[in-house]
């Protein structure tokens, strides 16, 4: 076997190497001696490299067999080479001496050439064809790729025969710490609640080594922090980074920086490292209290301020954030109850105070109240019942306790005082509203009631009174400006409106801009002065043959008067009838019946001619004093052509002989005979007027009329001058004697007479 070639250094390393190699051989277990690199030739054989004592042994055989050796035997023939690893990232000048190819039937005398095919062959891997030396060209790279398969082939020099069968091998490449544990970035932000226990997991982190996992302790990775304790800690092997403090305090720091380092070779001095720095953030828990930022606030109010109005605004910091920081107030103690009243606006986590009640500067001029201020919604975990955690003193010495929220949680506590502003107060009424009561009828200037107010300043000014017209304007009642006293102006009528609603003012004398409005409601009182009105048809329409006790009607009556309780209304006849009868039931209302024996058509001329029955009846309300009204009922009894349905036969409707038929005979001949007198005379008046020409001249049918007036008596004689008489004489008699239209005016000029 050849010598090894190659740098006293190199040979040292691979002497050791091989050592190595031979000892983990020398262990007599045969699973550790199958673990050797195998090469199959194809169709040749099988060869095994073992390496002893830094040599290389070729085990050889025919066929597919696989002979596993010890060094102990040796082949008849077959290749023999130096080891063939390689150290990658080789920084050395020269090439790099891989291994040495020999074949059994080299004699030396250079008639083998030597061959190399493969990967990597005649460009990263050289052979000398004299020696069968191997080289590496370029620096190899493990994590690029860790071995290359080849091809070894002994030619004969002269004639390029093959002299035994070509080799398979692999070179491998040997790891080295090359690379360093990196992790997927180099930044990572994550978050963990403020205040966790001991030991709460924040992250896990993860660094890869790309060098060989199964040959040393290149990519065996430990981590550790270089920047973060005493927070955090992180378990080496796993890279889970934890919390190491309890008081984690957001509020005090809310962010911090962790650098986490991986170091392989197990941490072990000359270990390459990876770095990732880790942001944690804490997230808020509510662990903190609201506070006031003072002990005491001020505000001033005017005494005229409406209820419902913002008297100020208290507010209380909570370190928390977000809805831990929302804060709720309470009105623990007040010198006043009930006069102030406090929320909380969600939008700026203010307490608003407001006010309940009306003030009164004269009444009490400074109140004292008492606020809490606590967590709405507090986590239990961090609440310790203690006294005034904000202040650290109570603002009400002698109520120590009232510091502490129910349930013993800690609330801050805060002193609030109202200032209350003296005003010119309008008049004060003695009741927020009146009502009066009145009888109906009441004549005018009749006293209703009185109204009352004052001034309710220190100085004091006259009252006056008036009533607001715009809830009076028929001017129903009057005020009497000075004293109060509600007068009727003219009588009221309960049926036409039973209740009035008026609003009564006062003011300062002198003073009617400040004035004050209450409400005063009239109740106008029933008096008996409506009598009851028949409600029931008049007109009715009966059957002639019905029987005794049959109820043709019931009646009723409406009243617009109230009925006192007990009052009824008492229907009667105003005379007897023979047919029928009127009964009372008691609750308001009657019923007409027919009378004992039936009801007969021939028994009804007592009524009236006719089928006709006037039935007259009276309905009275009961009351004080009783009123009363009449009706009469027109009843038409008829011969019914079915029975028990009022309407009336043919027959029924003839009217039998009596006064009526008399009656309407007698009013016929009355109109004959006037008839006959308007013929008459109108017969004497036309031989008249035929008369009339021949007596004075004048044509038939001219007939003039002359009416004078005049204002005193008569004057004898002169009255005959004051018209025309020739005016009353025929136009062809008097033509020539007719005095002109200026002659008749002066004629006529006596003031005392006129024309018509």
């Amino acid at each position: 076997m050849g010598p090894f070639i190659g740098k006293p250094c190199l040979w040292i390393s691979l002497i050791i190497l091989s050592c190595l190699i031979t000892a983990s051989a020398n262990r007599g277990s045969v699973s550790q001696q199958e673990s050797y690199a195998t090469t199959e030739i194809p169709g040749s054989m099988n060869v095994t490299l073992e390496i002893t004592n830094g040599t290389t042994k070729d085990i050889g055989n025919l066929g597919h067999e696989k002979i596993m050796s010890t060094g102990r035997q040796r082949s008849k023939r077959g290749w023999m080479w130096n080891q063939f690893f390689v150290v990658e990232e080789y920084t050395g000048k020269d090439p790099l001496h891989v291994g040495k190819l020999h074949s059994d039937v080299d004699p030396g005398d250079g008639s083998v050439r030597y061959v190399l095919e493969g990967e990597g062959a005649g460009s990263l891997f050289t052979v000398d064809e004299n020696t069968g030396d191997v080289h590496a060209t370029r620096r190899l790279d493990r994590e690029t790729k860790a071995s290359y398969s080849l091809h070894a082939a002994a030619l004969d020099r002269a004639t390029g025969r093959a002299m035994e069968p070509s080799s398979a091998f692999i070179i491998r490449v040997q790891d080295v710490n090359d690379n360093a544990p990196q992790f997927a970035s180099t930044s990572i932000s994550a978050s963990v609640p403020e205040q966790s226990p001991i030991g709460t997991p924040v992250l896990r982190v993860t660094a890869l080594d790309a060098d060989d996992p199964t040959y040393g302790k290149s990519a065996r990775v430990v981590y550790s922090l270089l920047e973060g304790q005493p927070y955090f800690n992180i378990d080496h092997h796993t890279g889970e980074l934890r919390t190491a403090l309890l008081a984690l305090d957001r509020e005090v720091k809310s962010k911090h920086k962790v650098v986490v380092q991986a170091k392989d070779m197990e941490g072990l001095m000359g270990g390459l490292t990876g770095t990732m720095t880790v942001s944690v953030t804490l997230t808020d828990v509510n662990d903190n209290t609201p506070a006031f930022p003072k002990e005491s606030f001020t505000f001033s109010v005017s005494e005229l301020t409406p209820v419902g109005t913002e008297i100020g605004r208290v507010h209380a910091l909570d370190a928390d954030v977000g809805e831990n920081a929302d804060v709720s107030y309470t009105l623990v103690k007040s010198d006043a109850p009930g006069y102030f009243g406090i929320t909380t606006e969600l939008t700026s986590q203010d307490g608003l105070i407001t006010l309940l009640q009306p003030l009164d500067f004269e009444h009490k001029t400074r109140y004292r109240l008492l606020l809490h201020a606590t967590n709405p919604r507090p986590d239990l975990r961090f609440y310790i019942p203690q006294w005034n955690a904000g202040t650290g003193s109570s603002v009400f010495p002698e109520e120590r306790k009232e510091s502490e929220a129910p349930g013993g949680l800690k609330a801050d506590t805060a002193e609030v005082i109202i200032l209350v502003g003296d005003e010119n107060e309008p008049p004060v009424f003695s009741a927020p509203m009146y009502q009066f009561t009145i009888l109906e009828n009441s004549s005018a200037d009749t006293i209703i009631g009185n109204v009352v107010a004052q001034d309710p300043d220190t100085q004091a000014r006259s009252v006056r009174f008036h009533i607001d017209r715009n809830t009076d304007p028929e001017r129903y009642f009057d005020v009497d400006p000075v004293s109060g006293v509600v007068v009727a102006a003219r009588p009221l009528d309960r049926e036409t409106q039973a209740w009035h609603n008026i609003s009564m003012v006062a003011t300062e004398e002198g003073l009617k801009e400040i004035k004050t409005t209450v409400p005063v409601f009239m109740h106008v009182l029933d008096v008996n002065d409506n009598p009851p009105i028949l409600t029931t048809t008049t007109e009715l329409t009966v059957c002639e043959g019905m029987p005794a006790g049959q109820v043709i009607q019931t009646i009723s009556a409406l009243d617009v008067d109230e009925l006192s309780e007990g009052q009824r209304f008492q229907f009667s006849l105003l005379k007897d009838n023979p047919n029928f009868t009127l009964v009372n039931s008691g609750d308001n209302h009657a019923s007409l019946l027919v009378r004992a024996g039936g009801l007969r058509q021939w028994k009804r001329a007592a009524d009236g001619p006719g089928s006709l029955v006037l039935l007259p009846l009276t309905v009275s309300d009961g009351g004080v004093p009783p009123l009363s009204s009449t009706s009469t009922l027109t009843i038409q009894i008829c011969l019914c052509a079915e029975a028990d349905h009022p309407a009336c036969h043919p027959e029924a409707l003839r009217p039998p002989l009596g006064s009526a038929q008399t009656q309407a005979v007698a009013a016929g001949l009355a109109c004959l005979l006037i008839l006959l007198v308007l013929a008459v005379l109108w017969a004497a008046l036309s031989r008249r007027r035929k008369a009339a020409p021949a007596a004075g001249g004048c044509p038939p049918g001219d007939v003039r009329e002359t009416v004078v007036s005049y204002d005193d008596e008569g004057g004898g004689e002169e009255d005959t001058r004051a018209f025309d008489l020739a005016a009353l004489q025929c136009p062809e008699a008097t033509q020539a004697e007719r005095p002109t239209a200026v002659e008749v005016q002066a004629q006529s000029t006596d003031p005392r007479w006129s024309y018509h």
